[in-house]
């Protein structure tokens, strides 16, 4: 479900209707995951569609789906492959190799794709890997996309679990793996504050977390400033 104008009320409503339902249902594992890897996604559609409408984006231009991005295969590696008959093989359908990436969420604005957004309820540095390598290849792919990774927890270590902060100092181990992909401008946004405790988990109701309008205003505020060059 993606709420095209929603107020802050809304946004803080679909949250807690979201995870108390999980209390409801007693959902574990990761039927939990799953539940509140959704409730993300969802949040994370009603930001970005009212950050687009906050900044006079019209709404028909808008469209944030799932998206799939066919990464080349290299033209350098297929010009070296050894033996000969491999490198043969590979030129008679050189256009079928590709790797396939399928973007969380990616934002369309007049049907070209601008931002892909990776959103987890969680992060830790070893899933960060994995979604900086992947934003990497998408850049192959198309090289004026930038990048975002939505979060409802922190577990990057570092300030990243303060979402009002105007500028995150970061951890050593984020900015060790951002040095690495330099093609890569990662946004970093996360929604909660506070670092995810694996003890704590906020579908218990005896952890849940309040989610403050102030964090939802800078929320959107970022993907304003993220989508102003598409106006």
């Amino acid at each position: 479900m993606a709420l095209l104008y929603p107020d802050y009320k809304s946004i803080v409503d679909l949250y807690e209707d979201g995870i108390h339902s999980m209390y409801d249902n007693k959902r574990q594992g990761g039927k939990d995951r799953s539940s509140k890897g959704a409730l993300t996604e969802n949040i994370l559609e009603a930001i970005v569609h009212l950050a687009w409408h906050k900044i006079g984006g019209k709404t028909h231009c808008l469209y944030i789906a799932k998206r799939r991005v066919n990464v080349p295969i290299d033209a350098d590696y297929v010009r070296n492959l050894t033996p000969e008959s491999t490198r043969n093989h590979v030129k008679q359908d050189v256009e079928g190799y590709f790797y396939r990436i399928e973007l969380d969420k990616g934002v369309e604005i007049d049907n070209n794709l601008v931002l892909a957004i990776e959103c987890k309820s969680y992060t830790e540095n070893a899933m960060l890997k994995r979604v900086l390598k992947d934003f990497e290849l998408a850049s192959i792919a198309d090289p004026k996309l930038i990048f975002c990774l939505f979060q409802l927890e922190n577990a990057l270590g570092g300030d990243y679990g303060d979402p009002n902060k105007p500028e995150y100092l970061g951890s050593k181990s984020t900015h060790t793996l951002l040095s690495h992909s330099p093609k890569v401008k990662l946004e970093i946004i996360t929604l909660l504050d506070g670092n995810r405790n694996s003890k704590r988990e906020i579908h218990d109701p005896d952890h849940f977390k309040e989610l403050p309008i102030e964090n939802v205003e800078t929320c959107v505020s970022k993907f304003r400033v993220l989508l102003a060059p598409f106006l």
